[in-house]
């Protein structure tokens, strides 16, 4: 039911793709997938944690699962809103080669948006894991996967041009 256009990220096990979904209706979507040789029994529940968890959230900084399944083959993949943007490591890019800086109050408003997602993606699902390497208690497995850091195409969602239009005076 998917066509796969192009790769938008990969992460340790998953790779996210654009793609089109014709019916019921035609829209485009991003579909996360477990790389191929990536389908051992550990990393396909993590996969389905992952998957679980972000279905059950409701956020506007969150993307939505809107499907999920398994290809012929048995490699389990989910269907995200794909939300159209810039990618912020190239807005970073483009002000580094630039030799300029985020302006402060939008490194704020996205750091803050980034936040609110985390924090729902973390009270939404009640999980909590601990992270042996560092000591101390952290969130769900996935959660680098919900930041801006990640390698992964990120289902946190912020919309930097509206903040923009509201705040002419700092655009990029």
């Amino acid at each position: 039911p998917y066509k796969l256009l192009q790769q938008l990220g990969e992460g340790g096990f998953g790779v996210v793709f654009l793609a089109e979904q014709e019916l019921p209706v035609a829209r485009r979507v991003a579909l996360k997938i477990i790389k191929l040789g990536m389908d051992t029994r550990q990393v396909v529940a993590r996969f389905e944690q992952e998957r679980q968890a972000l279905a059950l959230m409701d956020h506007p900084n969150i993307a939505r699962v809107i499907d999920a399944g398994a290809t012929e083959t048995g490699r389990p993949y989910f269907v995200m809103e794909y939300v159209e943007g810039t990618d912020l490591r190239r807005v970073n890019g483009k002000l580094r080669h630039r030799r300029e800086a985020l302006p402060f109050e939008l490194a704020c408003f996205v750091v803050a948006e980034v936040l609110r997602g985390l924090h729902h993606a973390h009270t939404a699902t009640g999980a909590r894991i601990r992270r042996p390497e560092a000591g101390a208690v952290g969130s769900l497995p996935f959660a680098s996967s919900l930041c801006g850091a990640c390698t992964d195409a990120c289902p946190v969602r912020i919309d930097i041009h509206h903040h923009l239009l509201h705040n002419r005076r700092n655009a990029v």
